[in-house]
């Protein structure tokens, strides 16, 4: 099966919300050690950090079967950090099913995986949803109510996997 990726995100940004903002939402673009913080009161919890502009180009026609996202991330502080939810987006809106993990971010950064070759998050696509530049996953973290904690977020990337339609060929004439 063919596959695009894994690409990064050209763009981050806060959506804003009730929750606590994102600082510095544009540097989840680069795996550098430069991230998107958020700094999270005991159960409290943050906006979503969206990333988006990731260049695909799905040849015209296919099918698109999942998508695998990967996004690195980490926590600092003494309270712990769960995804809060992981979403797809479409047309800049979030979309779909919640891929969102129990597990604690871990102290030092690591890549989380999301998805699969053939999930498609809950809803449909087409290449152009996915090939336009506000499409994404956004991600938002919940303190477990421990103690204050900073969510860490440091890169994102997506493998979109896809099928290319069927060529068929009809037996033909050919003339002298």
């Amino acid at each position: 099966m063919p596959s695009q990726g894994p690409l990064s995100a050209g763009a981050g940004a806060n959506i804003a919300g009730p929750n606590t903002d994102w600082a510095t939402p544009g540097n989840v673009t680069v795996s550098d050690d430069s991230r998107a913080t958020a700094a999270l009161a005991i159960s409290g919890a943050s906006d979503g950090l969206q990333m988006t502009a990731f260049g695909f180009s799905i040849p015209a026609g296919a099918t698109i079967n999942g998508f695998v996202v990967e996004i690195e991330k980490s926590m600092t502080g003494a309270g712990t950090i769960n995804d809060a939810s992981v979403f797809l987006v479409k047309g800049g809106v979030v979309v779909g099913t919640d891929h969102g993990v129990v597990p604690a971010w871990p102290a030092t950064y690591a890549f989380t995986t999301y998805g699969s070759s053939s999930d498609l998050w809950g809803t449909t696509w087409t290449v152009a949803q996915v090939n336009a530049s506000n499409f994404g996953v956004e991600i938002a973290a919940l303190e477990a109510g421990v103690n204050t904690a900073t969510a860490r977020v440091d890169f994102g990337r997506i493998t979109v996997y896809y099928t290319l339609p069927t060529r068929s060929f009809s037996p033909g004439f050919i003339g002298v």
